[in-house]
C-alpha cells in the first residue's frame, strides 16, 4: 500500500507541474484533483477483492476537463492495471466483470470512466 501511494503521490506532482504551465489561471493542485481518496477506495477494493500482485491505479481526470462526466475536483476517469493468479483461466470480458462487481458502488455514483488491463502474472512474464 505505501508504494501504491508513492507512486501516487510522484504522479499527481507530475500531473500538477505539466499541467500547471498549460493551464495557469485553470488547473491548481484542488482542480486536478487528490487521487487519495477514490483511488485508495479502488486499491483497497481491488486488493481485497483480486489479492493481486500488481496493482496500479491512476486518475486520468485531468485529460478529461471540459468533456462530459468531468467533475471539479477529479476523481472520475481511472485507469487500473491489475496482476491476479485469480485470473487464470478467466476470459478478458469476465476479468473486466470482476473488476466491475467489486467497484459497483463507485460506478455507480462517483465513477464515470474505467480503463483496466487484468492479467495473470503468466501473461506479464510472457510478455
Amino acid at each position: 500500500m505505501r508504494s501504491v501511494q508513492i507512486l501516487q503521490n510522484w504522479l499527481e506532482k507530475q500531473k500538477f507541474e505539466r499541467y500547471y504551465d498549460r493551464y495557469p489561471k485553470r488547473m491548481t493542485m484542488e482542480s486536478i484533483g487528490s487521487t487519495m481518496g477514490m483511488a485508495e477506495i479502488i486499491d483497497d477494493k481491488l486488493q481485497v477483492g483480486l489479492s493481486p500482485v500488481k496493482l496500479v491505479v491512476v486518475d486520468d481526470s485531468h485529460h478529461h476537463v471540459g468533456h462530459a462526466g468531468h467533475r471539479e475536483g477529479g476523481e472520475s476517469h481511472f485507469s487500473v492495471t491489475v496482476v491476479s493468479e485469480k485470473f487464470t483461466g478467466v476470459n478478458r470480458v469476465n476479468r473486466q466483470r470482476m473488476v466491475h462487481e467489486l467497484l459497483k458502488d463507485e460506478l455507480a455514483s462517483t465513477i464515470h470512466a474505467l480503463q483496466i488491463k487484468a492479467n495473470t502474472p503468466d501473461e506479464v512474464v510472457s510478455r
